[in-house]
C-alpha cells in the first residue's frame, strides 16, 4: 500500500509540473488562502458554491517544485465529486509572498496505478 501512495504523489508532482510550468502571475499575494477564501480566482473556476456552514476549505502547505519555498494548493469542498476536484497553485516567493500558479484537476482515478 506504501508503494502505491507513492506513486500517486509521484504521479501528482508530475502533473503539476506539465500543468503548472512557470506561469507566475506579476501580483504577489501575502495570504492566497484569505484571498480564495474572500473570492480571488484568477482561474475563473466556480468555487464556494455551497454555504459557508457546507464547506470545507481544502489546503496543501508542500515544496511542490523542490525550490526550497513552501508553495501552496487551494481547493474546497463543494467542487469535489468523485471524479476529482480543481486546485488553485500558488508557488512560495522567496519573500514570503505568493503568486498564482495555475489551476490543477485532480482525479483519483488518473492518479492510481492498476
Amino acid at each position: 500500500m506504501g508503494r502505491d501512495v507513492a506513486w500517486r504523489w509521484a504521479g501528482a508532482a508530475g502533473l503539476l509540473m506539465l500543468v503548472a510550468v512557470a506561469g507566475a502571475a506579476s501580483e504577489r499575494l501575502a495570504d492566497p488562502t484569505r484571498a480564495f477564501v474572500e473570492g480571488y480566482d484568477p482561474s475563473g473556476h466556480d468555487f464556494f458554491a455551497n454555504v459557508p456552514e457546507r464547506t470545507v476549505l481544502l489546503r496543501i502547505r508542500a515544496d511542490l517544485d523542490n525550490d526550497g519555498i513552501e508553495d501552496l494548493a487551494l481547493s474546497e469542498s463543494s467542487t469535489w465529486g468523485n471524479a476529482g476536484g480543481r486546485w488553485l497553485l500558488f508557488r512560495g516567493q522567496a519573500d514570503g509572498r505568493y503568486a498564482y500558479w495555475g489551476a490543477l484537476f485532480f482525479s483519483p482515478r488518473l492518479s492510481s496505478r492498476t
